[in-house]
């Protein structure tokens, strides 16, 4: 619960930061920043560490900062969150802050789960699909659930489809 607080909070003041014509450099910068930290677990760890002190904390993000080329907001969002103890809630700030951006932008991220590997040109069909219903561009997070035995399956926080083999046939029998 707090840390939900925390992310709202700091996500909200980091977008606040970034005028709307910015909202979609700001949000592929923090998608890249998530997917860095998501595969350089020791940096992250040296962030959240309590036993590092603030100040070499500060130092490296100096480094890192010139490295990336962070815009002075940016920098300053993480030198806030190393001052005031809550670079921990990173990953959470980020996701709350994409999640958001997403919405300002209509982009719509949902969850497909497919019995086997789809290619492109299937994916493709099922945005149209969801394209009858949203307005706006989707993107997906797709697994591969081998208990699925065919069709597909769309889903994310406010919405989803249903296109199940068994799900149809449940409907085909309900329907008789």
């Amino acid at each position: 619960m707090v840390k939900n607080i925390i992310a709202s909070r700091y996500s909200k003041a980091l977008i606040q930061s970034y005028s709307e014509n910015e909202y979609e450099s700001l949000d592929i910068v923090l998608e890249e920043l998530s997917i860095f930290f998501e595969k350089n677990e020791d940096i992250k760890d040296f962030f959240i560490s309590p036993v590092i002190e603030k100040k070499v904390k500060l130092e490296i993000l100096n480094e890192l900062s010139a490295q990336f080329e962070f815009d002075k907001r940016l920098h300053n969002f993480f030198m806030l969150m190393i001052t005031k103890d809550r670079i921990f809630y990173l990953s959470e700030i980020f996701a709350e802050a994409v999640k958001v951006l997403h919405n300002k932008l209509r982009i719509y991220d949902f969850h497909l789960v497919t019995a086997r590997k789809i290619d492109s040109e299937i994916q493709q069909e099922i945005v149209r699909y969801l394209n009858q219903s949203i307005d706006g561009e989707i993107k997906f997070n797709h697994r591969i659930d081998g208990s699925l035995q065919g069709g597909f399956l769309v889903y994310n926080d406010q919405l989803a489809f249903d296109a199940s083999i068994k799900n149809n046939f449940n409907l085909f029998l309900k329907s008789l």
